[in-house]
């Protein structure tokens, strides 16, 4: 399994984890910061895995972040 995966699965657990503390802010400022960690984590995905990789990358992020 290439490291770039593992990463994405890493950055998903703590999506989960984070997400699940309450928040008067509507956990914005926890959206902003996932979202700065997995573009950058999406482009090595892409690179190391491949397109597949990449789009169930994306489509899995856009679930945890609520774009779906």
């Amino acid at each position: 399994m290439p490291v770039s995966l593992i990463l994405v699965c890493l950055w998903v657990v703590a999506a989960a984890v984070l997400s699940s503390f309450p928040s008067n802010k509507k956990h914005w400022p926890l959206a902003y910061v996932l979202i700065a960690v997995g573009v950058p984590l999406l482009a090595f995905v892409y690179v190391g895995a491949g397109v597949g990789a990449f789009v169930l990358s994306v489509v899995v992020g856009a679930l945890f972040c609520g774009g779906l």
